[in-house]
């Protein structure tokens, strides 16, 4: 969005994406949405940042005019209460995220990491 001109070297660093690869390659906004609640719609989606995937979706629908339909959610509470079980996950995550077997802070990695992180948490 023409108004979206914020940019953090500290978030590039981590996420590997210059503002020159967004600008060139990234995908309209508009575009994006629409293809989130394509895929998404009347889904609960969990996430293990859910502070910050709120802030990002609230932006991004907001900013585009278009109603968000689907629900972001807490991976806790797919874990439960069990303090076993969220140490069992974070270690589980942390471990995976060691194993220079994925690219952590690229979307796709981060969902394989989380999903056997809570196969094994839900596991035990």
């Amino acid at each position: 969005m023409p108004h979206w001109s914020y940019w953090s070297d500290g978030a590039e660093s981590i996420h590997n994406i210059s503002r020159s690869k967004l600008e060139s390659e990234g995908i309209d906004p508009t575009t994006v949405a629409y293809s989130l609640n394509r895929i998404l719609s009347g889904q609960m989606v969990y996430c293990d940042a859910l502070h910050w995937d709120n802030f990002w979706c609230n932006a991004l629908f907001s900013d585009t005019g278009i109603h968000q339909e689907f629900e972001l959610r807490d991976i806790q509470e797919l874990i439960g209460g069990s303090d076993n079980h969220l140490r069992t996950f974070i270690n589980e995550r942390e471990k995976l995220e060691d194993s220079d077997k994925f690219t952590v802070h690229r979307a796709l990695d981060d969902a394989k990491i989380i999903r056997k992180a809570l196969k094994v948490a839900l596991a035990g």
